[in-house]
């Protein structure tokens, strides 16, 4: 808790770049997407000025204002910063939470988050697609496709069976998508405010 304070000071005073979360809580999945679509797995990666350098990686403390931007512009609403950032810091530390970004050329392009829990009513540890997001400029590439290969690599290694996913009824593109990858509709999620 103290960490998430200490970030979450940092970022008042502008300074979030220079904090980390402990490595512990980071899930070590680096993929490098080439050009070409091939992907390797890596630790590291060095940009080639020729070509353009995609990688899939643990998001981190220094990417808050980047996934905030993705987050919020694909929201209905207005996300108050303040409260996206207490919220982010708070799930980089926490071990259900696997948070990985889409990186191209030093840029953020991608968010997704996933929680992964065990589900009485399910009977195994499921992965919840809770955010999957890309930027409006980079939506025609194939984004989105491999922050999900990501995420449920990311499931399988935390033990999850399952990887389940929400979408509003209005992105139907998104619903289209999710069963072109295996997904099957199976419920409704009903919502009220409090």
């Amino acid at each position: 808790m103290a960490h998430s304070h200490r970030i979450l000071s940092s970022l008042r005073w502008g300074a979030h770049g220079d904090a980390e979360p402990s490595p512990s809580h980071l899930h070590h999945h680096w993929w490098h997407i080439a050009s070409d679509g091939g992907a390797q797995t890596a630790q590291g990666m060095h940009r080639d000025s020729e070509r353009t350098t995609r990688m899939i990686r643990p998001a981190t403390a220094a990417d808050l204002k980047a996934v905030y931007e993705i987050v919020n512009e694909s929201s209905d609403d207005d996300l108050n910063f303040q409260m996206f950032a207490q919220t982010y810091v708070s799930q980089l530390e926490t071990i259900e939470r696997k948070l990985g970004v889409c990186e191209e050329n030093g840029e953020v392009i991608g968010f997704v988050g996933i929680l992964c829990t065990w589900q009485l009513h399910i009977g195994e540890r499921v992965a919840e697609t809770k955010e999957l997001v890309v930027a409006k400029a980079h939506r025609d590439h194939d984004v989105r496709e491999q922050l999900l290969t990501w995420a449920e690599n990311v499931a399988r290694d935390a033990g999850c069976g399952k990887i389940t996913m929400c979408s509003r009824v209005a992105h139907a593109d998104s619903h289209v998508f999710y069963e072109e990858n295996g997904f099957v509709k199976t419920y409704y999620r009903f919502d009220r405010d409090l």
